[in-house]
């Protein structure tokens, strides 16, 4: 699992760039790791590598949007995580949470 940062912006009007980035800044290449989705409302998400000009002044709906990642971002770290996985005979797998779970059958 990688940990990564984003940040939006608004680039014109429905149009917005999301940059992702490593939360640790570099890759195991030693790079920096960055990645720019384009995403125009009802149209279009790729990702890029030109980052278009964007605005002085972010929008009021790009606000909220960050408002939402941020408040997102705090309840994910409040949660406790905790997996069991436990291996039965027969390629049997069982993984819990805390609040569900999930049995496979792994062939052999």
């Amino acid at each position: 699992m990688v940990k990564v940062r984003m940040n939006t912006a608004d680039v014109a009007a429905e149009t917005y760039v999301f940059k992702l980035m490593n939360s640790s800044g570099v890759s195991e290449s030693g790079e920096s790791e960055k990645v720019l989705l384009l995403m125009e409302s009802g149209v279009r998400l790729h990702s890029t590598i030109y980052m278009r000009d964007k605005s002085n002044t972010p929008s009021g709906f790009t606000l909220k949007l960050r408002k939402h990642i941020r408040t997102l971002e705090k309840k994910e770290k409040k949660k406790k995580r905790k997996y069991q996985k436990k291996r039965g005979t027969h390629g049997q797998s069982l993984c819990t949470r805390h609040y569900h779970t999930t049995v496979t059958h792994l062939p052999r």
